[in-house]
């Protein structure tokens, strides 16, 4: 039996996860409907819808449409704000053996800086992932998000690193295709802990009897699923090539294979959104093959081969 733990540096202190696989955002939802198919502790770590930090009211959007070769999506953020998601949820999540981790949102950066240190002052909390969409009501095409200039992206991981505190860091790329190794570069430099490497891309469909879009307020959502493994993958790569930080991949996560491609291509922890779709028993059945996989490849720990994917050698 092959060792799935992962053990992620937090400061001077490691932060250890019973195995690699994890929801991405929003691919679980509130997470505890889904207890009801599974032990939510068999996951390496939990992490809900995104959170913002005061409650509000359901999306009437047409949230998902099945795409060519994935979904395309617009959960937008959880209705419920930080606190009442703590006090009402994660009370009910096995989060002292499944490290719970929320994927958080803002309009502006003192309201994220805000939210970062509300999320990272609960116990039931391990970590944060900062969601690069920010602020949170501008699209990801729109030239004042903070990404877009790296003087506002080093003050916005600084703040939100100065407000977590000793919790995990993770920030995540925006909805869009960007320089990973650049970004990826400054989220270390300032303070991050993690870094996740792919999560969508911004995409939509229409339907040609109604002339609608078929997903999202606006028209768009995030597109993700299959097809996108290659990007996901060589993303991952390019993080890993360029910078040495733990690395949360996602991207098109069908079966065990995938989780392994992803990790020989450099990462950590490995998220899964679009399969949670498929099934709602999606993950633990994957842990299970991830298991067996890793036996037939005579692979014994996932640290043997992190990373190391070579260039093919010609005959």
């Amino acid at each position: 039996m092959a060792d799935l733990s992962v053990r992620i540096p937090v400061g001077k202190r490691e932060l250890c996860f019973k195995n690699p696989i994890m929801p991405a955002a929003a691919g679980l939802g509130d997470l505890i409907e889904y207890g009801k198919y599974y032990d939510l502790s068999l996951l390496g770590a939990l992490m809900p819808n995104s959170i913002m930090m005061e409650s509000g009211s359901v999306s009437r959007a047409r949230k998902l449409y099945g795409a060519e070769y994935g979904y395309i999506t617009s959960l937008g953020s959880n209705s419920l704000g930080v606190m009442e998601f703590v006090k009402k949820i994660a009370v009910h999540l096995p989060w002292q053996e499944s490290p719970l981790i929320l994927n958080l949102k803002a309009e502006d950066l003192e309201g994220l800086v805000k939210l970062a240190g509300t999320a990272a002052g609960c116990r039931e909390v391990a970590g944060i992932e900062i969601n690069m969409n920010c602020p949170y009501s501008m699209a990801a095409t729109d030239p004042r998000q903070y990404w877009r200039d790296y003087g506002w992206l080093r003050e916005m991981i600084r703040g939100v690193r100065g407000a977590a505190g000793e919790k995990l860091l993770i920030i995540k790329v925006p909805t869009t295709m960007v320089d990973v190794e650049d970004i990826a570069a400054i989220a270390r430099e300032c303070g991050a802990d993690g870094f996740t490497s792919f999560g969508a891309l911004t995409g939509c469909a229409i339907d040609v009897h109604s002339r609608e879009f078929r997903c999202g307020n606006s028209g768009s959502g995030g597109y993700c699923g299959p097809g996108l493994k290659p990007l996901a993958l060589w993303s991952c790569s390019r993080v890993h090539k360029a910078v040495d930080i733990p690395i949360f991949s996602a991207g098109g996560v069908t079966n065990a294979d995938d989780v392994i491609e992803h990790i020989m291509a450099g990462a950590w922890m490995v998220q899964v959104g679009s399969a949670n779709l498929t099934r709602p028993d999606f993950m633990p059945r994957l842990i299970e093959s991830l298991d067996r996989r890793l036996d037939e490849l005579g692979i014994r720990s996932l640290d043997e081969i992190r990373g190391c994917v070579k260039p093919h050698s010609a005959f």
